[in-house]
């Protein structure tokens, strides 16, 4: 699911769109084709700025429901590169932890007890 830029919600019935990994994918469901468009797909294109199932755009947490694409459909996604900070799902911009107005460097669990 990550390559194709989808992450379902274990015991919902609910996915996450994130960035795929490539331009185009097409899955074959049980009733129909599932077609996956992300244009600017690429080596650091990996910030989703918004995105359409079925022509329908999704709300600002790019959701939507298993039931929208059970049957086959389109989604297309519209990215950027994670060097430009802009837009209204930029993790860059908007979720960065911040301290005195400049960005905190990310730390993972290999950072602390240095």
């Amino acid at each position: 699911f990550t390559a194709l830029g989808l992450y379902p919600v274990p015991g919902y019935d609910k996915y996450y769109v994130g960035a795929p990994l490539f331009t185009n994918a097409e899955i074959d469901l049980p009733e129909g084709v599932l077609r996956i468009s992300a244009p600017a797909a690429g080596p650091g294109v990996d910030r989703p700025q918004a995105a359409t199932v079925n022509g329908l755009a999704l709300a600002e947490d790019l959701t939507f429901r298993h039931t929208d694409i059970a049957a086959g459909g389109r989604i297309e996604v519209e990215l950027a590169s994670a060097d430009r900070p802009t837009g209204r799902h930029s993790l860059h911009a908007d979720f960065a932890p911040r301290h005195g107005g400049r960005e905190v460097p990310n730390r993972n669990s290999s950072d602390y007890g240095r």
